[in-house]
């Protein structure tokens, strides 16, 4: 497990700089552009870890798909929904709506879309698996491609 992380810190890092870049931006785009470009970024995260799971040899395509679900996690329930956490028991001046009840809907429609992450996630790991089978590269590190043999 230990090395299945490590080899996709670089699309958790990539979430979380999502996230920061999107925050950052709502001081001058308006809500509609940065939900596009935010949904967008993460959408192009989770192919990406999708790759990296294949192309790494930390799972197959089951694995691919979860770390998409685990994208989500972090992104929307951790980040997002731990924002309306911070606001409901720290600070609840700061919004004019109940915190805990918005972090709710955050956990439902996790739920609710979790398996769209989890779908392009697959695909980056497809993307991967035709990518190293038509090129003939090894995408798993210490064999020898088919072909060599």
């Amino acid at each position: 497990m230990k090395n299945y992380f490590f080899e996709i810190r670089w699309a958790i890092a990539l979430i979380l700089l999502n996230y920061l870049v999107m925050e950052a931006a709502a001081t001058w785009l308006t809500e509609d552009k940065i939900n596009l470009l935010f949904t967008i970024g993460r959408g192009l995260v989770c192919i990406y870890a999708g790759w990296l799971v294949i192309s790494n040899s930390v799972g197959g395509l089951w694995k691919a798909s979860l770390t998409g679900a685990l994208l989500l996690l972090i992104d929307h329930v951790l980040l997002k929904g731990g924002t309306y956490l911070w606001a409901y028991f720290f600070s609840p001046a700061t919004f004019p709506f109940d915190g805990l009840m918005a972090f709710g809907g955050v956990v439902i429609s996790y739920f609710v879309f979790v398996w769209v992450p989890m779908a392009l996630a697959c695909l980056g790991g497809i993307a991967a698996r035709t990518y190293f089978k038509h090129s003939g590269q090894s995408h798993d590190p210490g064999t020898t491609p088919d072909s060599a043999l």
